[in-house]
């Protein structure tokens, strides 16, 4: 029950943001991913497994990063399009 919460959060949450980006298609999970990634990463940091904080800051700095200096170009490359890291 709590994935089928999270994930139509997340799902309407990457909608939303999409309109307000210049993106006129988007294909992909990619964002739903990362949201589900980091829901669960805290939820596990909430349980008593602090070694999750690492997943959790690994995730943080990966956004950050693409946020600052852009998307990876092989991942791009691998996928043949370019990566909308504004859904991250």
């Amino acid at each position: 029950r709590n994935f089928l919460i999270v994930f139509s959060i997340l799902c309407a949450c990457v909608g939303a943001l999409n309109l307000f980006t210049n993106m006129s298609v988007y294909v992909g999970l990619s964002g739903v991913l990362h949201g589900l990634f980091g829901f669960w990463a805290l939820r596990e940091v909430f349980e008593s497994r602090r070694s999750s904080v690492l997943l959790v800051g690994g995730l943080i700095a990966k956004v950050a990063w693409e946020q600052v200096y852009g998307p990876s170009s092989s991942t791009a490359e691998l996928i043949g399009a370019n990566v909308a890291i504004d859904a991250h």
